[in-house]
């Protein structure tokens, strides 16, 4: 009887195994939203997102290309479980667009590049660790950009950049280690706060003819670089300068799921 109970449940812990991951696409094609299975987890290809409305990806974990929504009338873009991109990120010229969540996004391997979405209103990426390119937001209605873990970029000389942004209140990169990675500052009027914790030099402004100059810290009228809120003593509001931002529960219930199994494969053998 015990010999019995134990092989069905190695079927069971199999068959968990196999459901874990489900691919779709093909590489080097583009799948459409529409085109997508509702219950893909690992995407070979480019994903298109068209249409219009609110999209929500609930299932997809990871892409080996590009991820990009261009001149569509989406309203809002969520991948709760989303957490790696192999290729690029882009948003572009989405003139509905008024919120993007990705939430459990670590790793990106190309450029993020988010322009010309007038209604986007914030801008969040609170588990992004890893960049392999530039980091850009332009002509975006964005009042705050959040990406309190990003460390650096990996090619050198690639920027962070904020370019016409014209609501683009504060900045917070509070991880960013900038010896590689400059970040790029051209006309955002209203930028009041950038929040970075490593004392750099690596902060340009961009002139009037396209050229790039170090940043004048004590220019009237240009934002504060502090690690502390002149206004709040942090970034978020939250007193410790930490993201409260929830990015690690679907993580940790993942690791819960594998502990699991493990434990299970260990008492069946």
């Amino acid at each position: 009887m015990m010999k019995f109970f134990k092989e069905v449940l190695l079927v069971a812990v199999i068959f968990s195994l196999a459901e874990s991951r489900i691919d779709c696409g093909s590489v080097g094609a583009t799948t459409l939203l529409s085109q997508l299975p509702a219950d893909c987890t690992h995407l070979e290809g480019y994903l298109k997102i068209n249409g219009t409305g609110d999209v929500t990806l609930d299932a997809l974990e990871s892409i080996t290309e590009k991820l990009y929504a261009d001149s569509s009338n989406v309203t809002s873009i969520s991948a709760p479980k989303l957490t790696k991109i192999q290729g690029e990120l882009e948003l572009a010229d989405n003139k509905h667009l008024k919120s993007v969540s990705f939430p459990t996004l670590t790793t990106v391997g190309d450029d993020v590049e988010i322009f010309d979405n007038p209604e986007l209103g914030s801008l969040s990426f609170p588990a992004l660790v890893n960049l392999n390119d530039a980091f850009v937001v332009v002509r975006c209605g964005v009042t705050q950009v959040d990406v309190p873990k990003l460390v650096d970029a990996i090619k050198n000389g690639t920027s962070v950049s904020f370019k016409g942004n014209p609501n683009l209140i504060t900045i917070n990169l509070q991880s960013l280690k900038p010896l590689n990675t400059k970040v790029a500052l051209d006309n955002n009027p209203n930028l009041k706060f950038i929040k970075i914790c490593t004392p750099t030099e690596q902060i340009y402004d961009s002139t009037t003819n396209g050229n790039q100059q170090s940043y004048n810290k004590t220019k009237p009228g240009h934002p504060v670089v502090a690690c502390k809120s002149p206004t709040t003593g942090d970034g978020n509001g939250d007193g410790d300068g930490s993201a409260s931002d929830g990015s690690q529960v679907a993580p940790s219930l993942a690791a819960a799921g594998l502990l699991w199994q493990w434990l299970l494969w260990q008492w069946l053998f």
